[in-house]
């Protein structure tokens, strides 16, 4: 359970790494302040995940996902900043493919939030859910307005 919650922390890390190769690149002070929140919010969920390996494994019911499915979640998440770092992206498709990296941490915090026992453990990883949920939306408002021709976030 514990390699499991690591891998988790470090796909955290690794979008949280990417939404600040964005503020600092960013076009707009709008957009810069844009990426930064999320990446500030993606610190804090790497806070909570790690302290959630820190407990004992009574605290845990199981895991829903295998560290094999962790691991290629990671690697998307690696590939993802692989085309950031590089430049080899138009914004509003960089921004589904984020949008798309959220969906699916929604998914394995869900999962997550499903296998503690301790009910105060479920509602952390619950708050990480709705977390995941507010990126996808702000994502989601932003391609639009990037498709619509208004790059003002």
């Amino acid at each position: 359970m514990i390699q499991e919650l690591q891998l988790c922390a470090q796909i955290e890390e690794v979008v949280r790494d990417i939404y600040t190769f964005l503020a600092e690149g960013a076009e707009t002070q709008d957009l810069a302040r844009f990426w930064r929140d999320l990446a500030d919010d993606e610190s804090e969920h790497i806070n909570l995940i790690r302290f959630a390996s820190r407990l004992d494994d009574v605290a845990f019911d199981g895991f829903a996902r295998s560290a094999g499915e962790l691991r290629a979640l990671l690697f998307k998440a690696r590939d993802v900043s692989d085309l950031v770092q590089g430049r080899i992206w138009q914004l509003p498709d960089l921004v589904d493919l984020l949008a798309s990296l959220e969906r699916e941490f929604m998914v394995l915090h869900a999962a997550l939030m499903a296998r503690f026992v301790d009910d105060a453990m479920r509602r952390l990883f619950e708050q990480l859910g709705q977390g995941d949920e507010k990126h996808l939306a702000r994502l989601e408002s932003l391609a639009g307005e990037l498709r619509a021709g208004n790059d003002d976030t």
